[in-house]
This record gives structure tokens, sequence and C-alpha cells, in this order.
């Protein structure tokens, strides 16, 4: 972006939605955070075999 001004281009309308899309999108990448996952539940030991 900083080049474009340097240079004195000029954007479209359309460039610049773009543009903002773009870096929406890569903002929101590295800045969401996942909801961890669930820890799963310890399974029961199984029972101890009975003497007959």
């Amino acid at each position: 972006m900083i080049g474009w001004a340097a240079l004195g281009q000029a954007l479209t309308p359309l460039q610049v939605l773009g543009m903002t899309i773009a870096f929406g999108g890569t903002l929101l990448g590295q800045t969401r955070r996942t909801r961890p996952h669930p820890t799963p539940e310890p399974t029961p030991a199984p029972a101890p075999a009975r003497a007959c």
C-alpha cells in the first residue's frame, strides 16, 4: 500500500475492496482464537474378576 502511495499510483474501488478483504482475512486468521477441544472423560477401569 505504501508503494502505491510512494509511486503516485491510484487504486480502483474494486481493488481497494479486494485489498480490504485480503487484509481482513489475514488479520482474522492470525488473531482468531479457537475453543479448546473438550477433554475426554476417563474410561472407568474394569471391575476385578471375582473368584468362584
